[in-house]
């Protein structure tokens, strides 16, 4: 099964996506979290730690890659009861502004990242984010990081088994299978 959940900065989607991710693996098999974020400062490195925490305990390998280079790799052969992804807008930011790909190639990379971890896991949760409403312009640099997020976003609903808004802690379905 494929998860979308998405959110605005702090609407609770992290926690959310954590703990369901574990109630879908009653039977305790392995259970991977790839975390996508960049340690590039104080405020990223406290938030990392804080996430560190909030899993701690809930029977997690973690994985971080700024890129998913290796996982798909890494995991390979075995079946997983569930691999989270945290979160799809770091994971375009560390492709387009990290790597300076440019972003058609990041959409095509992604997604074909994105199909790869599908054919791992009984289920992928991937976390998004909801950037699109505060009506701000942006220079063009980061108005094409937000297409491919949308572009993204777009493909991973339409193919997703389940589609969930989390705004201010509780999660609000868009789509069920």
């Amino acid at each position: 099964m494929l998860y979308l959940i998405t959110g605005g900065s702090g609407s609770g989607k992290s926690e959310y996506a954590e703990k369901l991710a574990v109630s879908l693996n009653p039977d305790n098999k392995r259970m991977i979290y790839l975390a996508t974020m960049s340690n590039h400062g104080r405020e990223a490195s406290e938030r990392i730690s804080r996430h560190r925490q909030m899993r701690a305990g809930r029977g997690f390998d973690t994985i971080e890659s700024m890129y998913l280079d290796s996982p798909a790799d890494e995991l390979k052969g075995s079946r997983l009861a569930c691999i989270l992804l945290e979160d799809l807008s770091n994971l375009i930011s560390n492709y387009m502004f990290a790597r300076n790909v440019d972003s058609v190639c990041t959409e095509d990379i992604l997604k074909d990242r994105i199909n790869c971890l599908t054919q791992l896991a009984d289920n992928l949760i991937i976390v998004t984010n909801e950037v699109f409403s505060d009506g701000s312009l942006y220079d063009e640099s980061v108005s094409l990081f937000m297409q491919v997020l949308s572009n993204l976003n777009k493909y991973i609903a339409d193919s997703a088994d389940f589609f969930t808004e989390v705004v201010v802690g509780i999660p609000v379905d868009i789509k069920t299978k």
